[in-house]
């Protein structure tokens, strides 16, 4: 999951999931008006509060689309019931809980028989109360759902931020400093051994973190190049055609 309000003043917020089947330890939340920038705990009793709040926001969530018409969406334990574009649907705040709930719902077709799919979902909520417009949607391989991480989401928006420090990167620095006082010491005698390759100390002691995160930024950055169009695609459209989605009141 991923939600982030739009120019609200006193609540401007950034909500992430990092796929853990955990209710209490798997969301984060970023207050991006507080001087340091450094995610915090959220449960997920507020997570669901926040989505369902009449307040200008994008939102990242996954759908499970299968092949059994009679799939009863009442029967889960783990999914969120939300109106996008007029209907309920039942979604997912992240794919390991649509995995997690496969074993509790109920369907009409032989287990051998039935087939499931997970879709990331891109949603925008103008403010007009919950209702929630679908802007993009496209289907996971299932490597991707099993390890979709939605933090990638907000070091996208914090990789140029100087005052956004993730957890990660306090723990590293951390160690290092606890690291540092160690080793203090013993420096000037390894750097002095003939059998020290020099370079390979700079190599080691190079945070790659960073790298790896601009890394991500490029790879994920036309993700949110998908929110600046309301317009469907008609591959979009036929694809729902063929695929039973799981709505209520249709």
């Amino acid at each position: 999951m991923y939600l982030e309000t739009l120019d609200v003043r006193g609540k401007d917020i950034l909500i992430y999931s990092q796929n853990r089947f955990d209710r209490d330890d798997n969301f984060r939340i970023i207050y991006k008006r507080e001087p340091v920038k450094q995610p915090k705990p959220i449960g997920y009793t507020e997570v669901c509060n926040i989505v369902k709040e009449p307040v200008a926001k994008n939102l990242i969530v996954y759908r499970l689309l299968s092949n059994d018409p009679q799939l009863d969406a009442y029967s889960t334990k783990y999914g969120f019931f939300l109106e996008i574009d007029g209907a309920v649907e039942l979604i997912y705040f992240d794919p390991i809980y649509a995995i997690k709930d496969l074993p509790h719902l109920k369907f009409s077709k032989p287990v051998d028989q039935f087939r499931f799919k997970i879709q990331q979902v891109g949603l925008t909520n103008i403010g007009r109360g919950s209702n929630y417009t679908e802007i993009y949607s496209f289907d996971m391989r299932a490597s991707e759902a099993k390890n979709q991480n939605d933090k990638i989401f907000a070091l996208a928006v914090f990789a140029l931020d100087p005052a956004f420090k993730d957890e990660e990167s306090a723990a590293h620095d951390t160690e290092n400093e606890l690291g540092n006082l160690r080793e203090e010491s013993r420096t000037a005698d390894v750097l002095n051994k003939p059998s020290v390759d020099k370079n390979k100390i700079d190599f080691k002691s190079e945070r790659t973190d960073e790298k790896e995160t601009f890394k991500i930024v490029k790879d994920n950055l036309s993700v949110f190049d998908l929110f600046k169009s309301t317009l469907k695609s008609e591959a979009l459209e036929k694809r729902k055609k063929e695929n039973i989605i799981l709505k209520l009141g249709d």
